[in-house]
């Protein structure tokens, strides 16, 4: 039984990760300054209530989200992304 209760806790886990993501994006899109300054020219937007960030630039009227960071993963794992981006 054990078992079946941590399938449950993890599934209600994603769904509320998955609401935050979708959160989150929305206040993105409203407003895509929210987020603050970071490394490189990109923008960081934290989650409220899990350890990940958006990475993205914000150019012109387009918003590129260049990661999903965890906080707990190297924070600058990304970057190659955005120096790419750069050189085109």
């Amino acid at each position: 039984m054990k078992h079946f209760a941590s399938i449950a806790d993890s599934l209600q886990i994603a769904k509320s990760f998955n609401r935050e993501f979708k959160r989150e994006i929305a206040l993105l899109r409203e407003r895509p300054w929210i987020g603050s300054p970071h490394i490189e020219g990109t923008r960081r937007k934290v989650f409220a209530h899990f350890p990940y960030s958006f990475v993205y630039v914000l150019q012109d009227s387009l918003l590129t989200i260049h990661a999903v960071a965890h906080h707990s993963r190297d924070p600058e794992y990304w970057l190659d992304r955005v120096r790419q981006r750069h050189d085109r």
